[in-house]
């Protein structure tokens, strides 16, 4: 459901998205197709979690080193902002995610970027 609701705010926000529902799926995807302007990334996927998927997406440079790699999640704490940005995510969007603060996120990184790429788990 999430991954579904959040697809229609991306689509709403004006980007175009393509949506799996694995980090290993997101993985495969990437390596197939770097040209991804954002990579949200759902910190509690079932078979990889965000944080070894976003870990992954680095090491292999499966996009630009330019491309922000979101996080959402539930979790607002501190520690695991931290914990995000240690794993190479550039920021975080915590749940429930509101329209608003979907586009501000996404208007930080790149007003101009217009592709995106959802990896949520479902």
């Amino acid at each position: 459901m999430n991954r579904l609701v959040l697809g229609e705010m991306l689509s709403a926000a004006g980007c175009l998205c393509e949506a799996v529902t694995s980090g290993a799926e997101a993985i495969a995807m990437l390596r197939r197709d770097p040209s991804f302007d954002y990579v949200l990334v759902d910190c509690q996927m079932p078979d990889l979690d965000g944080y070894a998927t976003a870990r992954q997406i680095r090491a292999e440079r499966l996009v630009a080193a330019r491309v922000p790699i979101i996080a959402v999640t539930a979790d607002a704490m501190a520690s695991n902002r931290q914990k995000c940005l240690d794993a190479g995510m550039a920021d975080i969007i915590i749940k429930p995610v509101s329209l608003d603060s979907l586009r501000d996120t996404l208007a930080r990184w790149s007003a101009a970027m217009m592709t995106c790429t959802l990896f949520l788990g479902g």
